[in-house]
């Protein structure tokens, strides 16, 4: 229920903010916006973990909860503009703040479960 919770906040708060410009050829993100994002080899992609839906912030919030580390989908958030904009460093640093809570909470939820299996 309470990633479920922090799903639905998630798409609120980062719909269609994670978007970038990346030079295909290299797979680097340049710091192109959405209309200027042009050319030959430059793509206008959304990453593979994002909120644009319930759907994908729910896998996304499993891989920040249970993955080896929440730190770069944690920047990328941190790093978001408004939508079509291209990221700046630590533009929405209040987003970091979301994550340290959702790892908190979430953590316990799943140890909790966790440990009520194993006495069960």
């Amino acid at each position: 229920f309470i990633w479920f919770l922090f799903a639905v906040l998630g798409v609120q708060l980062m719909m269609g903010r994670l978007w970038e410009c990346v030079d295909t050829s290299t797979g680097i993100a340049t710091a192109l916006d959405e209309v200027n994002c042009t050319g030959t080899n430059l793509s206008w992609q959304n990453p593979h973990y994002n909120f644009d839906n319930v759907g994908v912030a729910l896998l996304t919030l499993t891989t920040v909860g249970i993955g080896p580390s929440p730190l770069p989908i944690m920047w990328e958030a941190i790093d978001s503009t408004e939508p079509g904009l291209a990221p700046e460093r630590n533009h929405s640093a209040a987003l970091g703040l979301y994550f340290i809570a959702f790892v908190i909470l979430g953590s316990l939820t799943a140890l909790n479960f966790f440990i009520a299996a194993l006495v069960d």
